[in-house]
């Protein structure tokens, strides 16, 4: 027997079976193990001028992260809101992310 469901109950179905499927994400303050990272991420966004501030950025605590699978996949400017992410990972809703976070902190 065939059921129609509401519209946002099969939205609120796919968004958890989405969930599922992607790999945990953790937002954090960059520290200066993550330059490499964010070097790596700079020439993947082909962002030049990012990875020549990036080192004196980290140091004055002005870099959020998004990782994910254990990579930093997307990282924000705090001061600028320059965000670089990997090409290859599905990463808008993840800069996104770093963006809100972004604000929670310039308003505590």
């Amino acid at each position: 027997m065939h059921q129609l469901l509401h519209p946002a109950l099969v939205r609120e179905a796919s968004l958890r079976a989405a969930a599922r499927r992607l790999p945990p994400v953790a937002v954090r303050a960059a520290d200066t193990a993550d330059i490499p990272a964010l070097e790596r991420l700079a020439a993947l966004d082909t962002a030049p001028a990012a990875a020549v501030e990036l080192p004196a950025r980290v140091r004055a605590g002005g870099v959020l992260v998004a990782e994910s699978g254990g990579r930093v996949v997307a990282a924000l400017g705090l001061r600028d809101g320059l965000a670089i992410a990997d090409p290859f990972v599905r990463s808008s809703q993840l800069v996104r992310l770093l963006r809100v976070r972004a604000s929670e902190l310039a308003r505590a």
